[in-house]
């Protein structure tokens, strides 16, 4: 449980945008996010809080940065570094250090132990977003990471894909889009969208399409001013992905 301060820490302790992250990750298809909600008026420790966020507590973590690049769960270390990155300068988070990156017991990948306990997996996990849409704060994708790896020049083309998506939810027309009957969920139809991708068609549920969705979501943690610049962020990191695929080639930069 994390309650929120006075002044919320001069903006560093903004308890509110822990579940911001969680649920922007997650209309991301990513899960590097531990579970998180809201609450207000939450009562703990004999005592009542007016704003506070309950997350799940990811066990046996360490710094990522103390683990192998080549041994994080099979996932690439560029794919992770890219994925955090994004989901940071969405979130205008200028607080990605290497205590924010851990190795961790997944809270949906692995299985029961003795008795009713969870074994999860180690896999990459993002931790402490709180600092997200402080004033000043500058994070873009041309800067250096927390591993010194030099700015994100590539993107996992599902997140790419996903981020695409995102402004269908401010009503933009879906032309491009086709119904397709091969929805991974059972009651859940797919759209397929047409890109400029290796894989010509790539399919996504379309609760990841709902024009309301990211307002649904996230309205009620953050402003309608915040919501628009968040908005305006994608709009920028679309276009610069999609710049340096014209320069590069998409084999250069989709991974």
């Amino acid at each position: 449980m994390k309650p929120s301060i006075a002044g919320n820490g001069g903006g560093w302790h903004r308890v509110e945008v822990e579940a911001v992250a969680y649920r922007l990750n997650r209309l991301l298809g990513m899960d590097y996010v531990p579970p998180t909600v809201h609450r207000t008026n939450a009562d703990c420790d004999w005592q009542s809080w007016p704003s506070s966020v309950f997350m799940y507590w990811a066990e046996a973590g360490q710094a990522l940065c103390e683990v192998p690049m080549d041994a994080w769960a099979g996932i690439p270390s560029a794919v992770v570094l890219s994925d955090a990155r994004v989901l940071d300068v969405l979130l205008h988070n200028s607080d990605r250090c290497h205590d924010h990156l851990m190795m961790a017991r997944h809270w949906a990948l692995g299985e029961p132990s003795t008795g009713s306990n969870w074994r999860g997996q180690q896999q990459p996990v993002l931790i402490d977003h709180a600092a997200g849409f402080r004033p000043g704060a500058e994070v873009r994708m041309e800067q250096d990471n927390a591993f010194l790896t030099g700015p994100t020049t590539v993107v996992s083309a599902r997140t790419l894909q996903h981020l695409r998506c995102v402004v269908l939810r401010l009503g933009l027309k879906a032309s491009r889009l086709l119904a397709s009957d091969t929805s991974p969920h059972p009651h859940m139809p797919c759209l397929v969208l047409h890109s400029r991708m290796p894989s010509s068609r790539l399919t996504l549920p379309c609760r990841t399409l709902e024009c309301s969705k990211l307002t649904e979501e996230v309205g009620g943690l953050i402003t309608s001013h915040e919501l628009d610049d968040l908005m305006r962020r994608r709009d920028g990191i679309v276009g610069y992905f999609d710049q340096l695929v014209k320069r590069r080639g998409a084999d250069k930069v989709l991974l």
